[in-house]
């Protein structure tokens, strides 16, 4: 499977490995500030709805 042979690949070089953590632990912060940043649901929208099909 693809998801097998990316993770043997991360686990067979581990400056690769090293870069994705490094790359996830950086976007962190950013997804953090986004959501402190951003409105709340439903903002002045008036009170919740059901969603349906």
């Amino acid at each position: 499977m693809i998801v097998q042979r990316v993770l043997s690949r991360l686990l067979a070089l581990p400056s690769l490995q090293t870069a994705v953590m490094a790359l996830g632990s950086a976007c962190l912060p950013w997804l953090a500030g986004r959501i402190a940043r951003s409105e709340p649901p439903n903002a002045g929208n008036g009170p919740a709805r059901l969603v349906t099909n």
